[in-house]
């Protein structure tokens, strides 16, 4: 019988939680700095992104300046299990619709993964326009998982096509009544001086 040395048994432990650690389940509450604004995708899943899946951020296109917004993030295709997700803007900020979401460093995330709903899963957000006029743009990531708790090649993950919004600047103030009364008075009097002057200067009837 061979015998096996007892200081075999304490590297085994002391290598337990290492060896644990290349295996470590995914993260069930979201991680930021995942999109093209800052970082590289989902890595730690898979390396690169997967065209099976599609990511695309919807809302308005055009915002006035201060001005807030209700968007979505929509994902389909891959293991279709559930998904997860990272957002950010450039100089908006990003504000969470239910507990689901997360708030880290000005970017949003999932709290949980999110189940799919037939062949898709949706997360909403609200978005603030900077209070300058000009361009912003916000930026996704959505991972769908398999569903076995581990970050493997069973996952996959893609980016969304940057989505441009437009600041533009806020509207004037509408006037007030007072002032649409004084309007409306100015082009009453005027229509009917015109209407006098056409009289007196309608040639007579010939009869």
């Amino acid at each position: 019988m061979k015998i096996i040395p007892c200081w075999t048994g304490v590297v085994l432990v002391m290598l337990m939680p290492v060896l644990a650690g290349a295996v470590s389940p995914q993260h069930d509450d979201g991680v930021v700095g995942m999109t093209r604004k800052n970082g590289n995708g989902c890595a730690c899943h898979s390396l690169s992104s997967s065209p099976g899946v599609q990511v695309w951020v919807s809302g308005p296109a055009v915002m006035q300046a201060g001005s807030g917004a209700l968007f979505t993030v929509t994902m389909v295709g891959g293991p279709a299990v559930s998904g997860g997700f990272d957002v950010a803007a450039g100089n908006g900020a990003l504000l969470g619709m239910s507990s689901d979401e997360l708030l880290i460093a000005g970017e949003l995330t999932h709290a949980a993964p999110k189940p799919f709903v037939h062949d898709t899963v949706r997360w909403n957000f609200s978005y603030r326009a900077p209070a300058a006029q000009g361009h912003d743009t916000i930026y996704a990531v959505g991972q769908s998982v398999n569903g076995n708790g581990l970050p493997d090649n069973g996952d996959q993950w893609n980016y969304s096509a940057n989505f441009a919004v437009a600041i533009v600047a806020s509207s004037a103030p509408l006037p007030a009544l007072s002032e649409w009364g004084i309007v409306l008075l100015i082009l009453g009097v005027v229509a009917g001086a015109h209407h006098l002057l056409t009289r007196r200067t309608r040639p007579a009837r010939i009869s």
